[in-house]
């Protein structure tokens, strides 16, 4: 609705025709026909006045407003057209221009000479007598003032190039045209209103133009009686082929090509004589034409006829007079075609007033109470409804019935485009008149699709609506279109795509795109069968088989030796038929412009990730399979085979949940087939990938493991430190309990050797239902050279298949592994991406793909807007960033390669007592051309994972937590020294490795891990680690439980009493006496622990002591088989400052951030520190060892099982004070004592108890002491018994107290004494001590 041609005001603009001559370029004739364009109207006060009399008649009076309307075409009428000459002579050129240029070859002569012929050409004599005027205009294209100027010819203007203002001169030459033109309406409406043109008006619906010369070249005149039946007075035929009142025809198989249109003319008739008529002539002619009822029809045709000639001379008051008569004439004659083309003409007149207003600033009042708009609505509404009525003449042709066609479509299209101006300009305002004069569309129109608040804004604005519009539009759409001829229906079906298309009903607009195809492939397909006929080659001798199978047309078979011409397909055209088929295909649901057409074959097509968002599908699954195989034959009908193979695999892509099986196979053969054709015919073009990503995953297998990389610090080459065999009680040298990062970087790289296959597993996935060839698989890497040879993989319908690849990387360096690159039959190379995903993302990526499952079908729009809202993706579900992370591999510099040749041990079996040490022999050999200069052994046992695992967990005390990580760092299975010999490896050469094996309980086997490599290349390259292999010997570890240690309890040594007893020979029982005789017992303790042999052969038990300041000492007890046996060892009590008892308890690991699970006390903790460092001092004092008897088998006896108690402690260390109790006599002579630690006295005897404090500690102590005598009733005390004060007692100082007492009882007394320091809380003991009093009485003295 964009062309002039196409306007409301059309009936009223003068078409001029303009030609190309003189061998003007196209890109020329374009610009130079521009700027004739752009002169679109001709003012009547421009028209020269013509005085001749013959010209004079429709010549605009002097000052008179308004103006000609101009519309250029570019091709003259088709002749079919012809009967249409005198009922619309707007449909025709009334002028020609032709458009040369100089300097030319031909001279201006020629330029004339050529536009006649390509007139007479182009106008046949069925169009006479157009056109009315033609001119030649020649442009100057050099400024050249010193050439000569060219003459021009009769008939031609130069327009000079030098010219400034040539839009005016151009307007001056096309007044002269238009006047020229008008004035020829004179001589046919004097030709018109001769005796027999009158009755040629009557005879026929669409009468031709009339000749002056014999009357005998028209039918017969027919007296014509009026009838109120339309048939009666438009049909006066008996015959038996009579048409509704409609014209409508049955459809038929084909539209036939109408040739009848040149019987309805002869030879151009000469141009008539000037009519000489007066005004009152005229007046008198209506009133004998009033008079005379029978003349009704002829004259209201006839006064029709000068209507249109006034309206197109630009005199819209003397074509009003003359429609209005008109019509009140065909209201009683009843001849509807001619009266509905009145009513347009009327509504012309009242929309170009209106419009000539504009210029003039004039308003135009509405002529009744109704404004003007809604009059030319209903006027346009009985015009079409007066069409449709309309019947042929009474003898029909095809020429007839596409005539009536045309003229109801058009009716319907003019109806619908100033409905569609008042909608558009909101009312009847300039917007909506410039519209239907001049249709140019607003830029947001421009943009496809329309925005819906746009359109819905336009329908709120005015009492039009888009659905009445549409609604108009449906009368020129109905089974009347099969009587239109092919270019007809194109321009029809057009017209009204694109009607629908500005008002946004895109359904309805691929609606009449799908018909306008089908004409458009009529035509292509009729058109290339005349071409093939004509172009048959003399050499073929086709004959006559039968139908083909497909079209049912006859298919010619060559006899052999013949050969066949297959005739040259143009491609013109083909791009915007395709174009229309997208779009078609896109309003409802599927973009056949999914799969991307490539020029180069080789090209690869960028990369996409392998998770691909699932897409909801849009539209009615039925009716899109309908679309896509009409697009199918289109494409191949053109044919374009490379389109039908997009067309194929873009459906494939777009419908595929939708499409059955049947549908996958034939859209998949028919687009490789396609494709096949296109390449025997020389296409070489490729198709984007079409087919899902058929990717799963890409997957390393692990190297054997001697032949795996491993990457190690460079820091190993240093001496090793405590931090490293602390390492072993967590598995790892991280200092955090949890690092995320260490997984991350384990599973993100690849390491592999240079020069050394290296595989990889691609997993594939076939969707569809048929069969599937990926051709070219390979790897897509970045980083150093990584190439890898293309493989084909056939997967099956539905089925999982896997591709083995195989690189070997020539050089060292980092690879990135993108992903994989691959293609399908018809297709270029694709890459798809293969990022490396955590598993935090994975979670969101499943999170978000089940939030769009969810989404599907659920929008808050319908319509097509629905599937706008749902393509630019769900607002609900946030994006997540692209992963930027792929599998490396890292190439490492080919390592060395050594072997275990031979070992110590028989079938990898180790037997051992538990504790016991033994020696592993391992010979290695390097069997590469590569030096080692690096060896490392480690080691890992059954008994490691389990102890690790424990401490991971965190649920063991602290006091298990301490005795299993010494377990694990200090008494290892295995252990190896380094040696400088065992560090170098030539490449054929041998060494040896000697590792000390400890029999554990619990053990069942073991690893021994031997790391090598060559340290020199990234020592001289300056990085910070290296690449090292290993070898693994596994052993079977067998280890028997022998002794364990039960019962340890530390008492005091005054508890022994060994005074009085004969020292035997047994070395153990002299070192109790030597210790009880050598020193003071309050500085003794004596330990002691049960061994228990659980073993069937005897072993000799040897407990060391090494104490300072003492001799160090050594007890041997022998166990037999399953006996137990106590040891006795005297020990030196000790003390530990409190800066040592005070620490906390360390973590061998190292680990950190370890939270206390238990809740203790200050007092608490502090005694649990006590009984911690203790232990450990009294384990540095003992140690115990075995050997089997008989036997050189020895080992380790272990005591770390044995807990401490508060009362093994206050046995073990000294105490802060020491009190010593004594009894004494009133003189201050000591009594007797008896055995140690017992003193004996007289019953009744007055005695003093004294009491000694000595502070052993560095400081200075408040002290007071507390007594408890038992039995305490037959004992009298001189003072208390408790918080006796003692004062201040520097340090090393010793304070004496001597109490009074008598015993009145004979028999054994305990006195126990406790010391106790003054601190802020209170009291808190520091010493204690006791002692035995045996009371006798004087008779048991005297006996």
């Amino acid at each position: 609705m964009t062309s002039n041609l196409t306007a409301f005001a059309s009936l009223g603009h003068v078409r001029v025709l303009l030609l190309p001559v003189g061998g003007i370029s196209k890109s020329k004739f374009e610009s130079y026909a521009n700027l004739v364009r752009e002169i679109d109207h001709v003012r009547l006060v421009d028209i020269p006045a013509d005085p001749r009399e013959d010209k004079a008649r429709f010549m605009p009076a002097p000052l008179a407003s308004g103006s000609i309307q101009l519309a250029y075409v570019t091709r003259p009428p088709p002749v079919s057209h012809a009967p249409l000459a005198v009922f619309r002579p707007s449909a025709f050129p009334l002028g020609v221009i032709g458009i040369g240029s100089l300097p030319s070859r031909y001279p201006p002569e020629a330029f004339v000479t050529q536009l006649n012929t390509d007139i007479a050409r182009g106008f046949p004599p069925e169009l006479a007598p157009f056109p009315l005027a033609r001119n030649v205009f020649i442009f100057e294209e050099s400024e050249d003032g010193d050439a000569e100027a060219p003459i021009p010819a009769q008939g031609s203007v130069i327009i000079p190039a030098v010219m400034g203002n040539k839009k005016l001169y151009l307007g001056q030459l096309l007044s002269d045209l238009c006047s020229n033109i008008v004035g020829e309406f004179t001589g046919l409406t004097r030709l018109l209103e001769s005796p027999h043109s009158m009755d040629a008006l009557a005879a026929q619906a669409l009468p031709p133009f009339p000749s002056e010369h014999a009357p005998a070249s028209f039918p017969p005149r027919i007296s014509l009686q009026i009838s109120e039946s339309p048939r009666q007075s438009m049909d006066v035929s008996s015959d038996a082929r009579r048409t509704s009142s409609s014209f409508v025809r049955p459809r038929t198989t084909s539209i036939p090509h109408s040739s009848s249109a040149r019987e309805l003319g002869k030879a151009a008739p000469p141009l008539p004589p000037t009519l000489q008529r007066s005004a009152t002539q005229t007046s008198a002619t209506l009133k004998q034409a009033r008079r005379h009822t029978a003349n009704l029809l002829p004259n209201g045709r006839l006064y029709k006829v000068l209507g249109d000639l006034y309206l197109l001379a630009g005199q819209l008051n003397e074509a009003a007079v003359w429609y209005t008569t008109a019509q009140n004439m065909f209201k009683n004659a009843q001849d509807m075609v001619w009266h509905a083309s009145v009513l347009e003409g009327l509504c012309t007149v009242a929309v170009l007033e209106s419009y000539n207003a504009l210029e003039t600033h004039v308003e135009v009042s509405p002529t009744g109470e109704r404004e003007t708009w809604e009059d030319i609505n209903e006027k346009m509404g009985l015009a079409i409804s007066l069409y449709a009525k309309a019947s042929p003449s009474s003898m029909p042709t095809d020429g007839e019935y596409n005539l009536f066609a045309v003229l109801l479509c058009d009716a319907a299209l003019r109806h619908a485009s100033v409905l569609f101006a008042l909608w558009l300009g909101k009312g009847w305002n300039a917007t909506s008149l410039t519209y239907m004069v001049r249709p140019t569309l607003p830029p947001i129109f421009a943009t496809r699709p329309i925005s819906e608040a746009h359109l819905v804004g336009l329908d709120a604005g005015f009492k039009v609506t888009r659905s009445q519009i549409s609604a108009i539009l449906t009368s020129a759409h109905g089974p009347f279109l099969v009587h239109l001829r092919p270019h007809e229906k194109l321009r029809i079906l057009s017209t009204l795509a694109s009607t629908y298309a500005n008002l946004g009903y895109q359904r309805k607009e691929v609606y009449i795109l799908r018909e306008l195809l089908s004409v458009l492939m009529d035509m292509i397909v009729c058109g290339r069968e005349e071409m093939i006929g004509s172009a048959v080659s003399p050499l073929a001798s086709p004959k006559i088989n039968g139908a083909g199978p497909l079209n049912g047309s006859a298919s010619p078979i060559l006899e052999r030796g013949s050969v066949a011409l297959r005739a040259h397909e143009s491609a013109d055209g083909n791009e915007s038929i395709l174009s229309l088929i997208r779009h078609v295909c896109d309003v409802y649901g599927v973009p056949l412009d999914g799969i991307n057409i490539y020029e180069d074959a080789d090209e690869l097509q960028p990369s996409s990730s392998a998770d691909t968002p699932q897409k909801e599908h849009f539209g009615w699954p039925e009716l899109q399979v309908g679309v896509i195989r009409e697009a199918m034959a289109i494409s191949q009908a053109l044919p374009d085979h490379v389109s039908a193979a997009q067309f194929a695999f873009s459906a494939l892509k777009a419908l595929q949940s939708a499409l059955s099986a049947d549908d996958h196979r034939y859209l998949f053969s028919t687009a490789v087939n396609a494709l096949g054709t296109a390449k025997r015919r020389g296409d070489e073009r490729k198709l984007e990938y079409w087919a899902e990503n058929p990717i799963v995953s890409v997957e390393v297998p692990p190297l054997p493991f001697e032949r795996l990389p491993i990457q190690h610090s460079t820091r190993d080459l240093l001496p090793p430190v405590e931090e490293e065999a602390a390492a072993v009680g967590v598995g790892r040298r991280d200092p955090f309990i949890y690092n995320p990062r260490l997984s991350k970087t384990s599973a993100l790289q690849v390491v592999a050797p240079q020069g050394e296959p290296l595989e990889f597993i691609i997993t594939l996935h076939n969707p569809y239902t048929f069969d599937v060839e990926v051709q070219g698989l390979s790897l897509s890497a970045n980083g150093v050279n990584f190439d890898s040879q293309p493989v084909a993989v056939f997967m099956p319908a539905g089925s999982l298949q896997t591709a083995r690849i195989v690189v070997t990387p020539p050089e060292p360096g980092l690879v990135m592994i993108r992903g994989c690159v691959a293609r399908v039959p018809g297709s270029i190379r694709k890459e798809f991406l293969l990022p490396f995903l955590t598993q935090e993302e994975e979670d969101k990526r499943a999170k978000r793909h089940s939030m769009a499952i969810l989404e599907l079908g659920r929008c808050k729009r319908m319509g097509l807007h629905a599937r706008g809202v749902r393509s630019s993706g769900d607002s609900s579900a946030p994006s997540l960033p692209a992963p930027s992370r792929f599998l490396e591999c890292r190439i490492v510099p080919a390592p060395p390669l050594v072997k275990i040749r031979r070992t110590s041990l028989t079938r990898n079996a180790l037997t051992l007592y538990s504790g016991e040490s033994s020696v592993i022999r391992l010979t290695l050999e390097n069997v590469s051309k590569i030096d080692v200069d690096f060896v490392k052994v480690t080691f890992d046992d059954s008994t490691i994972g389990p102890a690790q695992a424990a401490l991971a967990e965190g649920e063991l005390s602290v006091f298990d937590t301490y005795e299993t990580e010494f377990d694990l760092i200090h008494r290892p299975i295995f252990t190896w020294s380094m040696s400088e010999t065992q560090q170098t490896i030539g490449a054929a050469r041998r060494t040896a490795v000697t590792v000390n094996c400890y029999g554990k309980i619990g053990c069942t086997s073991g690893t021994i891990q031997v790391s090598y490599g060559q340290t020199r290349p990234a020592l001289e390259a300056g990085d910070d680690v290296f690449y090292v292999r290993q070898v693994l010997y596994p052993v079977l570890v067998t280890v028997y439980h022998t002794l364990e240690c039960t019962g340890m309890d530390i008492v005091p040594f005054g508890t022994l009493d060994v005074h009085g007893q004969s020292a035997a020979d047994d070395p153990n029982f002299r070192l109790l006496t030597d210790a009880a005789a050598g020193a003071d017992d309050e500085e003794w303790c004596l330990f002691t622990v049960d061994v228990r042999n659980a073993y069937g052969q005897p072993f000799d038990v040897f407990f060391d002591r090494r104490q300072e300041d003492t001799e160090d000492k050594t007890v041997t007890y022998t166990v037999p088989p399953g006996s137990t046996t106590r040891i006795l060892l005297p020990l030196k009590r000790a003390h530990l400052p409190d800066s040592i008892t005070s620490q906390p308890i360390p973590t061998l690991s190292n680990r950190q951030f370890i939270v206390a699970k238990e809740k203790l006390t200050g007092t608490e903790a502090a005694t649990r520190l006590e009984l911690y460092w203790y232990r450990e001092e009294l384990f540095k004092f003992v140690n115990a060892r075995w050997k089997e008897t008989n036997h050189p088998r020895f080992g380790e006896l272990s005591l770390r099982q044995q807990r401490l108690s508060m009362r093994m402690l206050n046995a073990f260390k000294t105490p802060t004070v020491r009190v010593r109790l004594s009894l004494v006599s009133e003189t201050g002579q000591p009594l007797p004592q008896r055995l140690r630690r017992k003193q004996s006295c007289k019953l009744n005897q007055f005695v003093s108890l004294r009491m000694q404090v000595q502070n052993l500690s560095s400081a200075p102590l408040v002290l007071a002491l507390s007594l408890a005598l038992t039995p305490v009733d037959y004992v009298l005390v001189e003072g208390v018994l408790t918080d006796i004060p003692v004062g201040r007692v520097q340090s090393g100082e010793t304070t004496t107290l001597d109490m009074g007492m008598c015993f009145v009882a004979a028999g054994s007394f305990d006195i126990a004494a406790e010391a106790r320091s003054l601190v802020e809380n209170g009291f808190q003991q520091v010493g204690t001590g006791e002692f035995v009093v045996l009371v006798e009485s004087d008779n048991k003295e005297g006996s």
